[in-house]
């Protein structure tokens, strides 16, 4: 529309452009009248590419004008060159978010636009829900973990334009409609489309929220699909050269479930030619720089420049990208993704294989008048069939020949030079195709999980990164199918954008008027869609088996010679045609067009697989070898080898090109799949702009950049946009959705229709009347108004739920009010009790406490009466005791007295008749001593040599009786109130009963003893009596009868020792038989103790802990004397184990330890001997102890201090004469304390408990 607006002032015709009918009022304010201007004023200026641009008024020089653009260059404007300038609008000056908002829509205030942002390092820009995004060729901190927090859950608008923003808007509309979303990422190849799609991958799986192991693989495949499928370009320093379609699915709830990617059309040409500065597929050079040099000597792998089909574009290096972190990066992603270490290292072993065979080179040679050639040896050769395990004759006839099949035979051809280089390219991109394609579906078969949730509720999101719009100097195959799949998207978006849109207001009946859009169905009918199109005619030439390019292409300009769209070749000869495409027009070279749509592995490379022995290699090819397979099984009995001469021509069968399926066909097959599946997807569309085609942060190309506006349409787009009404509801939908902000006294939905509450909510929210329309079943709403709605409802909802909360809290809060209040009577109730109750426990305490008081006194009272009278009756008792026991001792002493006078009496009277008979014999002698004195002499000198052997029997007979006297030492004498001890021993066994019981063989092998020790002693007793001289207690008398007494004893001795002498005869032979009874027992007995020692070593086996710090091993180990240990013994110590300065604690604690180990029974009990005789015995030898002292029935610790007393001269001599025998000075010297009489004898447990304790008490160094 042309509207001429004419200045008051100046009378200044502007060119307007671009207005709604509804704006022409608001154009007059922009009029420039250039005299009455100001400085700083924008205004915009023609360029030289044919859009203006943008510049700021410097200064005003009279008629002229100073100009500064946005390119930084000064202009000055003549009063004539005036006419053409037009003031800025304010939106255009500092650029909008939306640029929707922008109030001029021209080509020159969008791109404007455009430049201002990316200038401020802000790449993306709205329009309505459409996403323009810049490349800014560097990385900026906006895509951060806080960032991602912050779009979460926004509406579209509420902040700055992000891809994150975007990825949101799908999320929630996917969960709020329960329909499946995707977003389609276009732009030229260097544009940024697949940055954006990993992005959003990224934002997708945060904000799901899991965290899950699923969506790290789904993350960690972008790495592998890059290194396999994107390269360097003279565009693009990692462009993607293949495209991919990754769909994500999500539960009912919004958590990732799994996901699936498809990939289209991967350009396998790169694995061998690359154009100049252009790089092979980033996976040859990361594993190059990243291996091991251990890895990379077993797959004899160098360096890049090494290798041809890395050379081929004279480029292995590539500004900031690091090869060698990319490889371990791509090794972590494939563990990730569950590839084993194995099939790690095959792929490896693959792509080695592929560099091996690059560097293979032929000789030209000739066989029967044809070319033909070999190759050349080298270390390459022998690698490469290595690698692929295969045979190298196998690998050379693949790589020289060619086996063709026909009806009837099987022909074997040679091969040049050039065609066998072309056959090891083909082997190689085979490979690499089939190993990318390999990888692809191991990926798919990790990340796309068993659905949890069924098909109806399960949605997705679905995100397509393809290949850019592609137009080189040399055009082939590839890029026409990339710029069919780019017309098919372009058609997409044109059918969303512009003509499903329109077509629904008409549709609808909403006041209308269409706008015109570039429409591209005219190219895609000449590509794909109306018959013999360009790829059904380059796909049924390709059957043909005498088809070329030179047939195919003039079959192209005979059928479409007359369309628009088709662009005939310049001149008949060049093999190249033209296609007019929305973005430019493309000249193709036909060259090896055929062949690439063929796309078939010859008949020698598929059995060069098939007898290799690797199982990777196998497995790509598993659909090629089974294919083979079944053929040869249908045709082995019909072929035979012959080869090829010159005189025969081939003949190719017809069927076997047919049944094979073209590349051009599997691609429009599987791209209709995808238009299919994204027909079923609200989309949504971002469009990436290529700033230059430099790679600089800081250029922004104007003319490169408004070339891609114009052939995306988003000129076209921002209009439809803003005029348009893309916010679309059904009635019924529209009501149930935003029913919260109408009013039920505006319009009662229960009594109204849909349609009236519809235009009541519109009436009630939105202000603007234009912004909104009624169709017959949908109501049509502004861009705008849907983040608008969704906040209004939010809002309403808010306010309601606020009631509600308000409604619920009160109710909430009185009833646990009502609970506080009776809890808080309870609470009192049960204070004041316990306040009484504690009062009355406070004065019952002191009643208590003055009863206590009282019966204390009373008590006191009567205790002291009873002790008064317990001690009178003590005192009269002890006093009884005391005359009772005087008495029993003078009757004891007066009957001994007479007894001892008796037998002295008896004794005298018995040596004088013994003196008067042996006087009568001795006279008797004498006379007959001189009668036969020579006799005597004789007998004399026998009695001489008898007298000898009666010493030497008498000294043998003194040890015995020395031996026996210990022995007998030991025994206890008899047990005395048999009684008492037995009630004594019932207690203790009560309260001692871990202590061990004897058994009956000991206690009848102590009575076998006892006996044994009676008799002995009774012969001790007679024996001392006639040696030991005896002395009698008795008054004092007169020294005459005491002379009288002595010399009578001293002859009764002379006749003692005579007697002696005859009876020591008798007793030898006694004696002997009794030293061979007792060297018998001790036998016995010893092997016995043997046996027990062996038997308890053997039992117990004691474990020392030397490492604790509290063990007992450890403090005997430093603390005890001489060689004692911890271990236990069942023996008399000689000497304490701790170290005791009083020589009486010393022996109080040898002692002690002889009664413990009594009390625990590890020393039998001393036997009662002395109780066991009998009454005869004891009146028969009584006579004979009378002359003894009491102080053999004492502790020897008494006489032991009596001793020492002695010496101090510091007691009385007795008038009893106490014994002084040598007997008794080695009884003193050799018992300890204790071991006397006192306690070497039967006592019963309970006097064992006192002795211990009572030398604790006495000695408190011992304890």
């Amino acid at each position: 529309m042309r509207l001429d607006v004419i200045s008051q002032d100046a009378h200044v015709s502007i060119l307007c452009s671009g207005f709604h009918p509804d704006e022409v009022g608001h154009c007059g304010r922009f009029v420039l009248d250039v005299f009455n201007n100001k400085e700083g004023d924008y205004v915009w200026v023609d360029s030289e590419f044919g859009v203006q641009i943008g510049a700021r008024v410097k200064a005003l020089n009279g008629k002229q004008v100073l100009l500064l653009d946005d390119d930084g260059k000064e202009r000055c404007v003549s009063e004539n060159e005036q006419m053409s300038l037009r003031l800025m609008h304010p939106t255009s000056v500092e650029g909008v978010d939306d640029m929707i908002k922008l109030g001029d829509l021209t080509e020159a205030n969008v791109l404007r636009n455009l430049r201002i942002r990316h200038k401020q390092d802000v790449i993306y820009t709205y329009i309505g829900s459409v996403l323009v995004a810049v490349n800014p060729y560097q990385l900026l901190p906006i895509y951060t973990a806080d960032q991602v927090h912050q779009y979460h859950g926004r509406r579209l608008g509420e902040l700055p334009p992000h891809v994150f923003a975007i990825a949101d808007c799908c999320y929630y509309n996917m969960r709020r409609n329960q329909c499946s979303q995707c977003c389609i990422i276009s732009g030229e190849s260097g544009a940024g489309k697949t940055e954006s799609t990993k992005l959003m991958l990224q934002f997708l799986a945060a904000v799901s929220g899991q965290h899950s192991w699923i969506e790290q693989q789904i993350l960690q495949a972008n790495p592998v699909l890059e290194a396999f499928g994107n390269a360097k370009t003279t565009r693009n320093d990692n462009s993607s050269r293949f495209g991919k379609y990754v769909e994500i699915f999500f539960s009912k709830d919004g958590v990732i479930e799994g996901a699936h990617m498809e990939q289209y059309l991967l350009e396998k040409s790169r694995v061998c030619h690359q154009a100049p500065m252009e790089r092979n597929y980033h996976i040859f050079y990361c594993l190059l720089s990243g291996m091991p040099k251990e890895h990379k000597r077993l797959l004899s792998l160098g360096d890049a420049a090494q290798f041809k089909y890395l050379t081929k574009g004279n480029c292995i290096t590539c500004n900031g990208r690091d090869d060698e972190e990319h490889f371990s990066v791509i090794r972590t992603a494939l563990k990730v993704l569950a590839f084993s270490d194995r099939e790690c290292w095959d792929i490896f072993k693959l792509l080695a294989a592929i560099l091996h065979l690059g560097n293979l080179a032929f000789s030209a040679g000739s066989v029967n008048n044809m070319d033909s050639c070999e190759v050349l040896s080298s270390e390459h050769f022998t690698v490469a069939a290595q690698l692929l395990e295969v045979n190298e004759i196998h690998l050379d006839a693949s790589l020289t020949s060619q086996t063709l099949m026909t009806k009837q035979e099987k022909v074997t051809k040679p091969l040049s030079s050039e065609q066998a280089l072309d056959c090891r390219d083909a082997l190689a991109k085979a490979i690499y195709t089939k190993l990318f394609m390999w990888i692809f579906g191991k990926m798919n078969s990790a990340i796309c999980k068993q659905q949890t949730s069924s098909s109806s509720t399960q949605r997705s999101i679905g995100l397509l990164d393809i290949f850019g719009f592609e137009k080189f100097q040399v055009n082939s195959f590839e890029q026409l199918c990339i710029n069919y799949a780019n017309e098919q998207l372009q058609q997409f978006f044109v059918a969303h954008i512009f003509k499903l849109e329109q077509e629904e207001y008409l549709k609808e009946g909403v006041m209308w008027k269409n706008i015109s859009f570039t429409d591209n169905q005219l190219t895609l009918d000449l590509l794909a869609l109306q018959p013999l199109n360009l790829l059904s005619l380059i796909d049924e030439e390709t059957h043909f088996p005498k088809g070329t390019d030179k047939s195919m292409l003039d079959k192209m300009n005979d059928k479409h010679s007359h369309s628009k769209i088709y662009v005939l070749p310049k001149a008949s000869h060049v093999l190249q045609f033209g296609v007019r495409h929305f973005a430019a027009v493309v000249y193709y070279d036909c060259k090896g067009f055929l062949e690439k749509n063929r796309d078939i592995l010859s008949l020698d490379i598929i059995t060069l697989i098939q007898k290799s022995s690797s199982k990777l290699l196998r497995q790509i090819f598993e659909m090629e070898l089974n294919n083979c397979q079944a053929k040869r099984v249908n045709n082995s009995n019909r072929f035979h080898h012959k080869i090829i001469k010159p005189a025969r021509p081939l003949q190719q069968g017809n069927e076997q090109r047919r049944q094979i399926s073209t590349l051009s066909g599997q691609f429009r097959q599987s791209l209709d799949t995808l238009m299919k599946t994204l027909s079923l997807c609200q989309p949504f569309f971002i469009r990436c702009i290529k700033p230059n085609d430099s790679k600089l942060s800081t250029v922004f190309d104007q003319v490169l950049c408004m070339k891609q506006l114009r052939y995306s349409g988003v000129l076209d787009t921002i209009k439809v946009r803003k005029l348009g009404y893309p916010i679309q509801h059904k009635f019924k939908d529209f009501l149930e959705r935003y029913r919260v902000l109408l009013k039920a006294s505006d319009c009662d939905p229960n009594k109204e229709s849909a349609v009236n509450c519809c235009n009541a909510i519109c009436n009630a929210v939105v202000t603007c009347k234009d912004d909104w329309r009624i169709g017959k079943t949908k109501i049509f709403l502004k861009e705008y108004y849907d983040t608008f709605l969704e906040q209004e409802r939010e809002r309403e909802l808010n306010r309601k739920a606020l009631i509600i909360q308000r409604a619920m809290l009160s109710h909430k809060d009185r009833k646990n009010f009502i609970r506080k209040r009776s809890a808080a009577v309870t609470v009192q109730k049960n204070w004041r009790s316990f306040r009484d109750r504690k009062t009355f426990m406070k004065l019952r305490q002191g009643l208590v406490r003055l009863q206590a008081v009282v019966r204390a006194r009373q008590d006191f009272l009567e205790y002291r009466c009873e002790r008064a009278a317990a001690v009178t009756l003590q005192n009269h008792t002890r006093s009884y005791l005391a005359r009772r026991d005087l008495k029993r001792k003078e009757k004891a002493a007066i009957l001994l007295q007479a007894q001892t006078r008796g037998l002295l009496a008896r004794k005298q009277l018995k040596r004088i008749e013994e003196d008067e008979h042996q006087e009568h014999q001795e006279h008797q002698q004498h006379q007959e001593h001189q009668e036969h004195q020579e006799d005597q002499k004789h007998q004399e000198d026998q009695k001489h040599q008898e007298h000898q052997k009666h010493q030497e029997w008498e000294t043998v007979s003194l040890d015995l009786q020395h031996r026996r006297e210990e022995t007998d030492y030991q025994a206890s004498e008899t047990e005395d109130k048999q009684q008492e001890d037995k009630i004594h021993e019932e207690m203790l066994e009560n309260m001692f009963q871990f202590l061990p019981n004897f058994t009956e063989s000991q206690e009848e092998l102590r009575r076998d003893r006892t006996q044994e020790k009676q008799t002995v002693e009774l012969k001790r007793d007679e024996e001392m009596e006639k040696c030991t001289v005896e002395i009698m207690v008795t008054p004092a008398t007169n020294k005459k009868e005491e002379e009288e007494e002595e010399e009578e004893r001293q002859q009764q001795q002379k006749k003692i020792e005579d007697e002696k002498k005859e009876e020591e005869r008798q007793r030898q032979q006694e004696t002997k038989k009794e030293e061979k009874e007792e060297e018998q027992q001790q036998k016995k007995t010893e092997k016995d103790k043997k046996k027990e020692e062996n038997d308890d070593d053997d039992d117990e086996e004691v474990h020392v802990d030397y490492d604790d710090e509290f063990s007992f091993a450890k403090f005997s180990a430093l603390h005890f004397q001489r060689s004692a240990s911890h271990t236990h013994i069942q023996q008399r110590l000689k000497h304490p184990l701790l170290y005791h300065e009083d020589e009486g604690d010393t022996l109080a604690c040898l002692t002690v330890w002889w009664i413990i180990l009594r009390f625990m029974g590890d020393i039998p009990e001393q036997s009662r001997v002395r109780q066991s005789l009998t009454p005869e015995l004891i009146q028969q030898h009584l006579g004979k102890r009378q002359g003894r002292r009491l102080s053999h029935f004492v502790g020897l610790d008494e006489k032991f201090l009596r001793k020492k007393q002695k010496q101090n001269n510091k007691r009385k001599q007795s008038t009893i004469l106490e014994e002084s025998t040598l007997e008794d000075l080695n009884e003193e010297d050799d018992l300890l304390i204790g071991e006397g009489p006192s306690l070497d004898h039967p006592m019963t447990s309970l006097e064992k408990v006192h002795i211990i304790t009572g030398y604790a008490l006495r000695r408190p160094l011992i304890r």
